[in-house]
């Protein structure tokens, strides 16, 4: 209403039915009034309704191991999307908090295998925490 969005339904772990949608309404007071203009006035309205199928959206990737290498001087972080995934589809994001403050830091990612990734990246700082951003 007023352009605010009042429900949204997830059908994801429905089974439905057809192809097709139906909004009912039901009124167990319809024959509860006396009034005269009653059955003229008992009715229910759906108006504006909008029903969209959502593009499927991408598992983010898994970090399956980072450690430190070549002295503690660089970090290596390997993670896991999809099988079709380029390693350009990936960022790996660095911050000094684990809650906030990631931002992109360049970081040389190569595919090892059809869904296996691998960046590596300088360490920086006395602490970091690191995560990969699908984009």
């Amino acid at each position: 209403m007023g352009g605010k969005l009042i429900a949204t339904v997830s059908t994801t772990d429905l089974v439905l039915g057809g192809d097709n949608i139906l909004f009912n309404y039901f009124d167990i007071n319809a024959t509860a009034t006396t009034d005269f203009n009653g059955p003229a006035l008992l009715f229910g309205l759906i108006d504006n309704v909008r029903v969209e199928t959502l593009a499927a959206v991408a598992a983010p990737p898994d970090i399956n191991n980072i450690e430190l290498i070549n002295g503690g001087s660089e970090v290596q972080i390997d993670f896991a999307g999809e099988a079709a995934d380029t390693p350009a589809l990936f960022a790996l994001q660095a911050s000094g908090t684990v809650q906030s403050g990631y931002s992109d830091v360049s970081a040389n990612a190569t595919q090892l295998a059809p869904g296996s990734f691998r960046a590596v990246r300088a360490v920086s700082g006395n602490q970091q925490f690191y995560r990969i951003r699908r984009r």
